[in-house]
């Protein structure tokens, strides 16, 4: 996988980790981090994002963007967690 492939599939986490049914389903989908206190943060990240860019193009910036939030937001612990969760949904049957 090439670098750009692999910011691209965290362009997917991070707007997963948005949406409302992900919130829902956080229980089922085992996510490490309190939606409550990133979906706003994120959402608002996602928006300026989109508003300057189209979906797939420099996702590597918004990668970058919405990881400094969440370390800013989640504990140390929560933040490792998260990236486990991700790499794990990143290599599911959408590789």
């Amino acid at each position: 996988m090439n670098p750009l492939q692999r910011e691209l599939r965290w362009e997917r986490v991070w707007n997963i980790t948005t949406l409302d049914i992900a919130r829902t389903l956080s229980q089922e989908l085992c996510v490490p981090v309190s939606f409550e206190r990133v979906k706003a943060e994120l959402r608002s990240i996602l928006e300026a994002h989109y508003e300057r860019n189209e979906y797939g193009v420099v996702p590597g910036l918004l990668h970058s963007e919405a990881a400094n939030v969440l370390k800013k937001i989640a504990s140390g612990e929560e933040f490792i967690w998260f990236a486990i969760w991700a790499e794990r949904i990143l290599s599911s049957e959408w590789s």
